[in-house]
């Protein structure tokens, strides 16, 4: 348990790290962070900085991101003596997938990051597997094998299969943000994102991909692989997501 408690806490630093949009800490006298759910209405546990007050409230707006760009905006209320941040989710973004939340002024600043309700974590190798009934009623499976050895880390290709209704052109994104660890290294190292597009005439009912792979190599120091996924199925011609899959998967090298 306490390794995931670790992963897990690493994973949600990463995903904030890697979210250009929110400001540096430090900028504003009183700096809190939380870590977000899956639900619309949320109280949050804050963390508070040395320089913010000890009791009294506070309140803003904050701005919200989710991929693919995804935008809304919410209040948000800030209790100092309990140190709970009081957060709604904008009904513009899912409940389940990554997010992340931001908000400063020369007083405050706020940033709210939450990972994928969906986590795995396992060791070794790992077989992950998903899939989703699209509002259009496609039918979108997948799978993907993860393995960690202490020379080689490998995300493996998402191999997907989808049905969908004939009669409008559909597309199918594999988006990819993985990154790895080894001794000796600074981690996360090896970051990278990428995104593979893939579109099907109105005519066909079924099509199959299979994506990228990528892979780190070490003489015996591979520690870890990470990765964050979003498989899309979208209406070609409007751009509307029908569908999504999204996951955090860390994969550790076993000791």
């Amino acid at each position: 348990m306490g390794k995931r408690l670790l992963l897990l806490a690493v994973a949600a630093v990463m995903l904030a790290g890697a979210d250009g949009r929110m400001a540096r800490a430090g900028t504003s006298a009183c700096t809190v962070t939380a870590a977000g759910l899956h639900t619309r209405d949320q109280l949050l546990t804050a963390r508070l900085s040395a320089g913010c007050p000890a009791t009294g409230t506070a309140g803003g707006t904050l701005a919200f991101a989710q991929y693919p760009g995804i935008r809304g905006q919410s209040s948000f209320t800030l209790d100092y003596a309990q140190r709970t941040l009081t957060v709604h989710l904008p009904a513009t973004l899912t409940i389940t997938p990554a997010w992340t939340a931001h908000s400063v002024t020369p007083a405050l600043e706020v940033s709210v990051t939450a990972t994928p309700r969906r986590h795995v974590f396992g060791g070794g190798a790992v077989t992950i597997t998903g899939g989703f009934t699209a509002t259009n009623h496609a039918v979108v499976t997948w799978s993907q094998s993860v393995t960690a050895t202490p020379n080689r880390v490998t995300i493996g290709s998402f191999h997907v299969h989808a049905r969908f209704p004939a009669g409008r052109r559909m597309v199918i994104q594999v988006h990819q943000d993985r990154s790895f660890c080894a001794t000796g290294r600074v981690c996360p190292f090896g970051e990278g994102v990428n995104t593979e597009t893939y579109s099907f005439p109105p005519s066909y009912t079924s099509a199959s991909i299979t994506s990228g792979l990528s892979f780190a190599t070490g003489k015996g120091t591979m520690l870890w692989g990470r990765e964050l996924p979003v498989i899309l199925l979208r209406d070609a011609a409007t751009g509307r997501i029908l569908g999504r899959s999204d996951l955090l998967a860390i994969v550790r090298v076993p000791t």
